[in-house]
């Protein structure tokens, strides 16, 4: 505490740097955020394409007992 005039510095030099610490985090969570919403829709679209691709499947497989 030598660099401190009183234990209210102190104090509040050791808050502003817990306010720092966590404005830093804040924004690290919403990038971790951003980031997991953007994995979501890729997953979304890739599960749409796989449907599609499904229903090919199904339908060409039709296609084919019926060709036979």
């Amino acid at each position: 505490m030598n660099r401190y005039s009183s234990y209210e510095n102190y104090i509040l030099h050791d808050l502003e740097q817990a306010q720092k610490r966590i404005e830093m985090y804040h924004g690290e969570m919403f990038e971790a955020a951003q980031r997991i919403r953007s994995l979501e829709c890729d997953i979304a679209n890739k599960n749409i394409v796989i449907g599609n691709l499904e229903k090919t499947i199904n339908s060409l497989k039709e296609k084919l007992k019926n060709h036979v």
